[in-house]
């Protein structure tokens, strides 16, 4: 990770390709959190209390579009406010998984960015910087709208991006997501998991994706995303390489 200046002359953060996903899971190891094909999913609550020490706010009053708010100050605990509209429908007894899911998204997009971009305030401005930057703001306060929420980098926003890559990264870390679908698939540890992954457009993909999707309380759309992310998604008329006919 490195600081940076943008065009604007913010402060920002540059992370190298897959450095987000190894921070993501390096605080998930740290915290005993890292899950298993037996255990996929994150306890993003205790992960944001227990570990970062987030002041969490599950019920707060935002506007109905706003789903969640990272607030960091130097010297002061992390604040993380959830839409209470949205935790409320997470909640309900009966439920989509579309709504948990998207529920979940917003705890690790907000923990996201608390691991990444607290940094901007209680970083040293000595270590790992391009620049000498002087006297900086010490507050950062991020406001996630429910349109920059989600698995692809539909955002213009910097920290947005980054927070949604954490967000996929703390929800399906990439080792133990790959062994529980070659779980899934009756896959061997050494066999290539994309020579047995279903066709996108083959039934037996949308089964799979249902499966994960239920294991991972993430939604259905989220697991596509990752799978396709990974390298594991190909429609039936794509080559694998390594075994096209010779």
């Amino acid at each position: 990770m490195k600081e940076y200046r943008g065009p604007d002359g913010e402060r920002r953060l540059w992370f190298r390709d897959n450095e987000i996903e190894d921070i993501m899971a390096d605080e998930l190891r740290r915290c005993g959190m890292f899950p298993t094909p037996s255990t996929p999913v994150v306890d993003l609550e205790a992960f944001l209390e227990v570990h970062l020490g987030v002041k969490l706010d599950l019920y707060a009053e935002l506007e109905s579009d706003l789903l969640g708010v990272s607030r960091f100050a130097t010297g002061w605990q992390p604040m993380v406010d959830i839409n209470r509209d949205l935790t409320t429908q997470a909640n309900e007894v009966i439920r989509s998984r579309g709504l948990l899911g998207r529920w979940r998204a917003t705890l690790a997009h907000e923990a996201a960015h608390v691991v990444l971009h607290r940094h901007l305030v209680e970083r040293p401005r000595e270590q790992g910087t391009l620049f000498s930057f002087g006297a900086e703001s010490e507050t950062v306060a991020t406001r996630c709208l429910e349109r920059n929420i989600w698995f692809t980098r539909g955002t213009g926003d910097w920290k947005e991006v980054q927070a949604n890559q954490g967000m996929a990264s703390l929800l399906m870390p990439s080792r133990p997501f790959t062994d529980l679908a070659r779980h899934i698939v009756g896959v061997g540890a050494t066999d290539d998991l994309l020579a047995y992954i279903p066709e996108t457009d083959a039934p037996a993909f949308s089964d799979l994706i249902r499966e994960l999707s239920t294991r991972c309380q993430v939604s259905q759309e989220a697991i596509r995303i990752r799978l396709n992310t990974l390298g594991l998604a190909r429609l039936s008329s794509e080559p694998m390489l390594g075994l096209e006919p010779k």
